[in-house]
């Protein structure tokens, strides 16, 4: 009688101890599967936010003085670059002070606008058109040719004019390699010139 007990007993536990491995496996299984899902929806995420792969801050290095709020699905920032660039407009010390904008692509001669941050644009257009007596320059650094990176600047000028920006707030220049830091980067920048 006591062996029959004990083997009830021993067969009720490991069906117990093969029930519980089941479940935690499945657990486990199911965990991996979100971990990786969630990894994979990250890595789509970080390659279409950011265009440029030079702005990502990594590691936690930062991405410098960028003004990059990266774009999310249905979310306008328009409004975000607006109020940060009125409120650099409305600070007289940074008259004489450049600023680099966000995620500029170009075509492969390096004159055409490919890619771009439309909510920057529309919110600094915004910004300009509220406060007319703001004077800007558009400056491009790279790299290229010095005549690559004027027509640069000038591609985002005329995109600001196409905006309704008067055409006596903005001029541009190309920087070339005046700044090693930024042509490195590609980068587009904003320089003060009359608040």
């Amino acid at each position: 009688m006591k062996s029959k007990g004990h083997i009830i007993l021993l067969s009720l536990t490991l069906v117990i101890f093969y029930a519980c491995k089941q479940d935690t496996s499945e657990k486990t299984s199911k965990a991996t599967d979100r971990v990786e899902q969630n990894s994979t929806e990250n890595t789509r995420t970080e390659n279409r936010d950011f265009g440029s792969k030079d702005l990502i801050a990594t590691e936690g290095r930062k991405a410098g003085n960028v003004l990059h709020v990266p774009p999310q699905k249905n979310t306008n920032h328009e409004k975000a670059y607006r109020l940060i660039y009125e409120g650099l407009f409305t600070k007289e010390d940074k008259v004489g002070q450049s600023t680099s904008m966000s995620m500029f692509t170009f075509n492969q001669t390096g004159t055409e606008i490919r890619e771009f941050n439309q909510d920057e644009m529309n919110g600094l257009a915004q910004a300009l058109k509220d406060n007319p007596n703001v004077k800007i320059q558009i400056q491009s650094h790279s790299n290229s040719d010095l005549s690559i990176t004027h027509s640069r600047a000038n591609s985002v000028k005329q995109k600001l004019f196409e905006l309704g920006v008067s055409a006596d707030q903005v001029n541009s220049i190309g920087k070339g390699r005046e700044n090693k830091a930024k042509a490195a980067g590609n980068l587009i920048s904003i320089k003060f010139l009359q608040i």
